[in-house]
C-alpha cells in the first residue's frame, strides 16, 4: 500500500506542476488499483499483496500473477492487437524477468508510439485501455497472490493524503469518498480513549500506535481538509497533533520519540529522522506541525516545528538525500504564508480580495467570482499572457467540487522596463479577474471555496519573488 500511495503522491505533484496528462493518468490508475485490490469493506486499506503466487505444479513463483508471454497476450487479444500490445509493452519470447515479461514502457514511451503509429494520444489510449481490460479479466482467473489484510494507520494516512490530492485535482467523487471513509474508519474503530491504534485485522486491534501512525494520519487529514473544505478533518488533525505532542515529544532535545512515553521501557528510545522506504515519523511530524500551524496560527505548534527542524538542521545539510521529507517541511516552514487576507502585509505592493460567490451552491449551478488585485503605483504584475520565462498571473480553483468553465482576464499593457530587452505584457492599478465556475457533485457539502492565485510583482527596476496564495471564501450548505 505505501509504495502505491507514495507513487501517486509524486505523480499528482508532478501533474500539478507540469499539467502533463500522462502524470495524471498514471496517478489515477495507481489509486484505482488500490481501490480495486487493497480496500477493506470497512473503508480502510490493506497492507500488502505477496509477490509470490501459485503455479500449476503447486509451487509458488515470484511475480507469476503479473507476468506475460507473447503467446498468452495473442491468445487473449488476437493476432493484430496482441502483436501491437507485445510491441508497445516490451513482451518478448525471452522476457525481462525469469523468462517472462513484466509489461512496461521503459524503452519507448506512449508519445513515441503515437508518432510511429500516426495516431492521436486519445485514440491510442482508448485502444490500449480496451486491450488492458481484456488482459485484466483473464489475469483475474489466475491463482491470486496471498494478501496481508491488516489495516495499518500509518500507511492509511499516506493513501488518504494521495486520495485527497487526487480529488483536489480531478474532482472525481470516488477519491473523496474513499479518503473520507478511510479517515472515518481510522478515527473511530481504530481510535480508543483519545488515542490512535496502530492496526486493525478482522475486528481485532493492536493498541500501540507509534509516531508514524500519528504523523502520517495528520498529514493525510490536512490534505483532506484542503481538498474538501470540511472543518471536521482540520479539527481531527488538531486533536491528533495535541495527543502526538503529549505522548511523543522530547522536550529536552526538541524532537519526537518514535514510541510513546507509556511504551515499555527500552535501553534507548529510537528517534531516527532519515527517510527509508517510507518517510520517517520525525519528518512527517515536522511536516504535520508546519502545515497545521500555518492553518491554525497556533504559536506553540510552530515553535515545536522550528525546534524540530533546528534539531535536524546539521543532518539535513550533511545528508540531504536521506531526509527529503524533512527538507520539504523546512521548505514549507520558510515559504510565504499560503493564505492571503484581503489586506496586504505592511509594504506589500499587491492587495487581493475575492468577491461574488453565492452563499450556497448546488451541483450543476454556475456562478461568477471576481479576484481583485490592487497594485500600488510604480508596481505591476505580469499578465496572463506573459513571456514563458516570467511568472504569469493565474488564478484557478484548487480544491473540491468546482470546475473552471471560463476565465476573463483584463487587457494587458505593453511596457518597456530597464531589465527587459523587449516590451512586457503587464497589469497595473486595479485589476479584476472574473471566473465562471460550475459546481460538481459534492458541492452541496462544500463549506469553503478555494482558489489558487499566482503572480509576481515587479517595479521598473526589481522583481519580488513569485507568490502563490490560497484565497478562501466560506459557503453555506446548498440544497440537495
Amino acid at each position: 500500500l505505501y509504495d502505491n500511495a507514495l507513487l501517486a503522491w509524486v505523480y499528482l505533484d508532478a501533474y500539478r506542476e507540469t499539467k502533463d496528462p500522462y502524470y495524471r493518468r498514471t496517478a489515477t490508475e495507481i489509486l484505482d488499483f488500490a481501490l480495486r485490490e487493497l480496500r477493506d469493506p470497512s473503508g480502510g486499506f490493506w497492507g500488502t499483496l505477496d509477490a509470490d503466487s501459485a503455479v500449476p505444479n503447486g509451487d509458488k513463483e515470484e511475480g507469476r500473477f503479473y507476468l506475460w508471454s507473447p503467446r498468452e497476450v495473442v491468445t487473449v487479444l488476437g493476432k493484430e492487437d496482441g502483436g501491437l500490445f507485445n510491441r508497445i509493452y516490451d513482451i518478448t519470447p525471452w522476457g525481462n524477468f525469469q523468462g517472462r515479461s513484466i509489461p512496461n514502457l521503459i524503452k519507448k514511451p506512449v508519445e513515441a508510439w503515437v508518432r510511429e503509429l500516426k495516431t492521436t494520444p486519445e485514440a491510442l489510449g482508448a485502444r490500449l485501455d480496451g486491450m488492458r481490460a481484456k488482459l485484466l479479466t483473464m489475469r483475474e482467473k489466475r491463482p491470486r497472490p496471498p494478501l496481508d489484510d491488516k489495516v495499518l494507520a500509518n500507511w492509511n494516512g499516506l493513501i488518504i493524503r494521495s486520495l485527497a490530492l487526487a480529488y483536489e485535482i480531478t474532482a472525481a467523487e470516488r477519491y473523496r469518498q474513499a479518503a473520507e471513509k478511510a479517515a472515518a474508519f481510522l478515527l473511530i474503530p481504530m481510535h480508543k480513549d483519545g488515542k490512535l491504534l496502530h492496526s486493525y485485522h478482522r475486528g481485532r486491534t493492536q493498541p500501540q500506535a507509534f509516531l508514524e501512525d500519528y504523523s502520517f494520519l495528520i498529514v493525510g487529514l490536512l490534505a483532506l481538509h484542503r481538498a474538501t473544505g470540511e472543518e471536521r478533518w482540520l479539527k481531527e488533525a488538531q486533536a491528533l497533533a495535541k495527543r502526538m505532542v503529549v505522548d511523543f515529544w522530547d522536550e529536552k532535545n526538541g524532537t519526537f520519540f518514535s514510541t510513546p512515553h507509556h511504551h515499555e521501557v527500552l535501553l534507548a528510545r529510537p528517534q531516527s529522522a532519515e527517510d527509508g522506504a517510507t518517510p520517517s515519523g520525525q519528518s512527517m511530524a515536522a511536516l504535520a506541525l508546519v502545515r497545521l500551524s500555518r492553518l491554525t496560527g497556533d504559536p506553540d505548534l510552530r515553535a515545536k516545528a522550528r525546534r524540530l527542524l533546528d534539531a535536524h538542521a546539521s543532518s539535513m545539510k550533511r545528508y540531504p538525500a536521506a531526509m527529503p521529507m524533512m527538507l520539504l517541511a523546512a521548505h514549507d516552514y520558510f515559504a510565504p504564508d499560503d493564505v492571503l487576507s484581503t489586506a496586504a502585509e505592511k509594504g506589500e505592493p499587491v492587495q487581493v480580495s475575492l468577491t461574488g460567490a453565492p452563499a450556497a451552491v448546488r451541483p450543476g449551478q454556475t456562478f461568477v467570482v471576481t479576484v481583485r488585485l490592487a497594485i500600488q503605483p510604480g508596481w505591476h504584475v505580469n499578465a496572463r499572457t506573459a513571456d514563458r520565462a516570467l511568472v504569469a498571473t493565474r488564478v484557478e480553483p484548487t480544491a473540491g467540487p468546482f470546475r473552471l468553465e471560463s476565465a476573463t482576464y483584463p487587457g494587458a499593457r505593453q511596457v518597456r522596463l530597464g531589465f527587459a530587452p523587449k516590451p512586457l505584457a503587464v497589469y497595473e492599478g486595479d485589476v479584476a479577474i472574473r471566473l465562471r465556475l460550475k459546481a460538481l457533485p459534492g458541492a452541496e457539502r462544500a463549506r469553503t471555496l478555494r482558489l489558487r492565485l499566482r503572480y509576481q510583482a515587479c517595479s521598473d527596476q526589481v522583481c519580488a519573488r513569485p507568490v502563490e496564495r490560497l484565497l478562501t471564501m466560506p459557503l453555506a450548505a446548498g440544497r440537495r
